[in-house]
């Protein structure tokens, strides 16, 4: 087995229609932020614990920052998971959120990033643990958003 040291996430984005048909399917490869790492350092020395964790979908890289943003859900029991690959055993974090339809058909939104953000107990700042650039997808009345996360350590 090789023993390999790295961070690595892929983003998966799905548009669903009414009928549950996947109309538009992307991946993406996410960067970890600086203030990412520092948490995860902290994370790792028993210094932090994460209170929530959220999905958070913006106009672009800088919104992602943005805690005041109504474009995020926040999570529930992301699941772990220990996975081969190519000879390399690997930890695995899934994460899914589903953003459903827009409300009205006059409020399509044009989404370019996406992000995780974690908020740690007893601090009031929230952290953009990594993030995400993409081609525009617009937000309509029409499609649900899945995103699906997996973070491999």
């Amino acid at each position: 087995m090789k023993v390999f040291h790295a961070i690595t996430g892929q983003l998966e984005i799905s548009l669903m229609d009414n009928s549950g048909t996947i109309v538009e399917r992307r991946t993406a490869n996410n960067s970890i932020t600086p203030e990412g790492r520092v948490l995860l350092a902290r994370l790792f020395c028993g210094q932090s614990r994460i209170e929530k964790i959220k999905v958070r979908v913006a106009e672009n890289k800088e919104e992602l920052f943005n805690s005041a943003s109504v474009n995020e859900i926040e999570l529930h029991n992301p699941s772990i998971e220990t996975r081969d690959i190519d000879g390399t055993r690997w930890a695995v974090i899934k994460i899914q959120a589903v953003f459903p339809k827009l409300v009205s058909t006059a409020n399509a939104q044009n989404i370019t990033a996406a992000g995780l953000v974690l908020k740690e107990f007893n601090k009031d700042q929230e952290v953009l643990y990594n993030q995400v650039t993409f081609p525009t997808i617009t937000r309509t009345s029409q499609l649900d958003m899945t995103l699906g996360w997996e973070i491999k350590f």
